[in-house]
Protein backbone atom coordinates (compact mmCIF):
# COMPACT_ATOMS: atom_id res chain seq x y z
CA UNK A 1 0.00 0.00 0.00
CA UNK A 2 3.16 2.55 0.64
CA UNK A 3 4.66 1.76 -2.18
CA UNK A 4 1.14 2.50 -4.23
CA UNK A 5 0.89 5.66 -2.20
CA UNK A 6 4.30 6.52 -2.79
CA UNK A 7 4.07 5.98 -7.09
CA UNK A 8 1.06 8.48 -6.50
CA UNK A 9 3.01 10.97 -5.58
CA UNK A 10 5.53 10.56 -8.16
CA UNK A 11 2.98 10.79 -10.35
CA UNK A 12 2.05 13.84 -9.13
CA UNK A 13 5.66 14.95 -9.25
CA UNK A 14 6.68 14.02 -12.45
CA UNK A 15 3.44 15.13 -14.19
CA UNK A 16 3.37 16.91 -18.12
CA UNK A 17 7.00 18.13 -18.01
CA UNK A 18 6.58 20.93 -20.42
CA UNK A 19 4.03 22.73 -17.73
CA UNK A 20 5.22 26.16 -16.68
CA UNK A 21 4.82 26.09 -12.62
CA UNK A 22 2.29 29.12 -12.61
CA UNK A 23 -0.02 29.34 -9.20
CA UNK A 24 -2.91 27.04 -10.29
CA UNK A 25 -0.59 24.27 -11.33
CA UNK A 26 1.21 24.40 -7.78
CA UNK A 27 -1.77 24.80 -6.32
CA UNK A 28 -3.21 21.76 -8.05
CA UNK A 29 0.52 20.04 -7.00
CA UNK A 30 0.20 20.68 -3.39
CA UNK A 31 -3.68 19.58 -3.68
CA UNK A 32 -2.52 16.31 -5.30
CA UNK A 33 0.20 15.92 -2.29
CA UNK A 34 -2.45 16.87 0.31
CA UNK A 35 -5.08 14.16 -1.21
CA UNK A 36 -2.58 11.41 -1.08
CA UNK A 37 -1.41 12.39 2.34
CA UNK A 38 -4.74 12.03 3.63
CA UNK A 39 -5.25 8.33 1.87
CA UNK A 40 -2.06 7.83 3.49
CA UNK A 41 -3.41 8.61 6.98
CA UNK A 42 -6.73 7.13 6.20
CA UNK A 43 -5.02 3.86 5.99
CA UNK A 44 -1.82 3.66 7.94
CA UNK A 45 -3.08 5.62 11.13
CA UNK A 46 -5.64 4.70 14.15
CA UNK A 47 -6.24 0.85 12.90
CA UNK A 48 -3.45 -1.37 13.30
CA UNK A 49 -4.23 -2.62 17.17
CA UNK A 50 -7.88 -3.00 15.86
CA UNK A 51 -6.90 -5.20 13.05
CA UNK A 52 -4.55 -7.20 15.03
CA UNK A 53 -6.58 -7.58 17.74
CA UNK A 54 -9.63 -9.24 15.65
CA UNK A 55 -7.50 -11.51 13.97
CA UNK A 56 -5.79 -12.64 17.18
CA UNK A 57 -9.28 -13.00 18.87
CA UNK A 58 -10.28 -15.96 16.81
CA UNK A 59 -9.17 -19.48 15.85
CA UNK A 60 -6.93 -20.19 13.04
CA UNK A 61 -8.87 -20.97 10.43
CA UNK A 62 -11.08 -18.20 10.93
CA UNK A 63 -7.89 -16.25 11.10
CA UNK A 64 -7.24 -17.41 7.74
CA UNK A 65 -10.29 -16.18 6.20
CA UNK A 66 -10.21 -12.69 8.24
CA UNK A 67 -6.51 -12.21 6.52
CA UNK A 68 -7.61 -13.00 3.17
CA UNK A 69 -10.39 -10.45 3.28
CA UNK A 70 -8.96 -7.69 5.17
CA UNK A 71 -5.56 -7.89 3.57
CA UNK A 72 -5.89 -9.33 -0.20
CA UNK A 73 -9.63 -8.76 -1.13
CA UNK A 74 -10.27 -5.59 0.39
CA UNK A 75 -6.68 -3.70 -0.92
CA UNK A 76 -7.74 -4.72 -4.63
CA UNK A 77 -10.03 -1.82 -4.71
CA UNK A 78 -8.14 0.24 -2.73
CA UNK A 79 -4.58 -0.25 -4.51
CA UNK A 80 -6.71 0.09 -8.11
CA UNK A 81 -8.28 3.54 -6.43
CA UNK A 82 -4.71 4.65 -5.85
CA UNK A 83 -3.39 3.53 -9.36
CA UNK A 84 -6.33 5.37 -11.21
CA UNK A 85 -5.79 8.68 -9.21
CA UNK A 86 -2.40 9.10 -10.19
CA UNK A 87 -3.21 9.30 -14.17
CA UNK A 88 -6.53 11.02 -13.02
CA UNK A 89 -4.29 13.72 -11.43
CA UNK A 90 -2.01 14.28 -13.90
CA UNK A 91 -4.73 15.08 -16.33
CA UNK A 92 -6.02 17.26 -13.77
CA UNK A 93 -2.60 19.25 -13.06
CA UNK A 94 -1.94 19.34 -17.01
CA UNK A 95 -5.25 21.29 -17.44
CA UNK A 96 -6.37 22.74 -13.92
CA UNK A 97 -8.33 25.92 -14.78
CA UNK A 98 -11.33 23.90 -16.80
CA UNK A 99 -13.12 21.48 -16.62
CA UNK A 100 -12.19 18.27 -16.65
CA UNK A 101 -13.29 15.77 -19.74
CA UNK A 102 -15.76 13.10 -18.02
CA UNK A 103 -13.70 9.86 -17.63
CA UNK A 104 -11.21 11.91 -15.71
CA UNK A 105 -13.58 13.75 -13.91
CA UNK A 106 -15.12 10.61 -12.90
CA UNK A 107 -11.88 8.66 -12.21
CA UNK A 108 -10.95 11.56 -9.94
CA UNK A 109 -14.13 11.59 -7.82
CA UNK A 110 -15.71 7.75 -8.12
CA UNK A 111 -13.05 5.46 -9.27
CA UNK A 112 -10.20 7.23 -6.94
CA UNK A 113 -11.30 8.52 -3.33
CA UNK A 114 -15.00 6.41 -3.93
CA UNK A 115 -13.13 3.19 -4.71
CA UNK A 116 -10.24 3.53 -2.00
CA UNK A 117 -12.96 4.35 0.70
CA UNK A 118 -14.80 1.42 -0.17
CA UNK A 119 -11.86 -1.07 0.25
CA UNK A 120 -11.14 0.61 3.13
CA UNK A 121 -14.76 -0.11 4.10
CA UNK A 122 -14.33 -3.65 3.13
CA UNK A 123 -11.70 -3.91 5.62
CA UNK A 124 -12.99 -2.44 8.52
CA UNK A 125 -16.13 -4.47 8.27
CA UNK A 126 -14.13 -7.53 7.80
CA UNK A 127 -12.61 -6.90 11.07
CA UNK A 128 -15.44 -5.02 12.77
CA UNK A 129 -13.75 -1.49 13.12
CA UNK A 130 -15.68 1.18 13.93
CA UNK A 131 -16.76 4.07 13.28
CA UNK A 132 -17.55 3.33 9.29
CA UNK A 133 -20.05 5.81 8.63
CA UNK A 134 -17.79 8.51 8.14
CA UNK A 135 -16.38 6.24 5.51
CA UNK A 136 -19.52 5.68 3.31
CA UNK A 137 -19.92 9.18 3.79
CA UNK A 138 -16.84 10.58 2.75
CA UNK A 139 -17.37 7.50 -0.28
CA UNK A 140 -20.62 9.30 -1.38
CA UNK A 141 -19.39 12.24 -1.21
CA UNK A 142 -16.20 11.88 -3.80
CA UNK A 143 -18.58 10.69 -5.83
CA UNK A 144 -20.75 14.12 -6.00
CA UNK A 145 -17.12 15.45 -6.91
CA UNK A 146 -17.51 14.44 -10.12
CA UNK A 147 -20.20 16.94 -11.15
CA UNK A 148 -17.59 19.44 -10.07
CA UNK A 149 -14.53 18.53 -12.25
CA UNK A 150 -16.79 17.98 -15.39
CA UNK A 151 -18.40 21.97 -14.87
CA UNK A 152 -16.22 23.95 -12.76
CA UNK A 153 -12.34 23.23 -12.70
CA UNK A 154 -10.04 20.35 -11.82
CA UNK A 155 -8.36 22.25 -9.40
CA UNK A 156 -11.90 22.66 -7.73
CA UNK A 157 -12.60 19.05 -7.71
CA UNK A 158 -9.40 18.74 -6.02
CA UNK A 159 -10.11 21.10 -3.42
CA UNK A 160 -13.85 19.26 -2.79
CA UNK A 161 -11.77 15.72 -2.69
CA UNK A 162 -8.67 16.99 -0.07
CA UNK A 163 -12.23 18.61 1.95
CA UNK A 164 -14.07 15.59 1.75
CA UNK A 165 -11.35 13.27 3.17
CA UNK A 166 -9.70 15.66 5.48
CA UNK A 167 -13.46 16.27 7.46
CA UNK A 168 -13.87 12.91 7.79
CA UNK A 169 -10.66 12.11 8.88
CA UNK A 170 -11.33 14.72 11.62
CA UNK A 171 -15.10 13.78 12.58
CA UNK A 172 -14.20 9.92 12.44
CA UNK A 173 -11.05 10.72 15.26
CA UNK A 174 -13.59 13.22 17.31
CA UNK A 175 -15.85 10.26 17.26
CA UNK A 176 -13.19 7.42 17.82
CA UNK A 177 -11.91 10.07 20.62
CA UNK A 178 -15.01 10.51 22.53
CA UNK A 179 -15.99 6.87 22.88
CA UNK A 180 -13.04 5.95 24.57
CA UNK A 181 -12.71 5.85 28.12
CA UNK A 182 -10.99 8.85 29.73
CA UNK A 183 -7.81 6.95 30.48
CA UNK A 184 -7.53 5.96 27.27
CA UNK A 185 -8.53 8.95 25.51
CA UNK A 186 -5.06 11.04 26.03
CA UNK A 187 -6.97 14.16 26.96
CA UNK A 188 -4.62 16.20 29.25
CA UNK A 189 -5.89 18.19 32.51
Amino acid sequence: MIVALGESIVAVGIGDSNLALDVPVAIALLLGLALASALWWTYFVGDNEAAVGAISSVDAGERFRLAINAYFYSYIPMLLGIVIMAAALEEAIADVSHPLPTPFAVALGDSNLALYLLGDLFFRRTLRIEPRIFRICGALLAVATILVGMYVTAVMQLVALVAILSGMLVLEARSTRLRLPLSESHISP
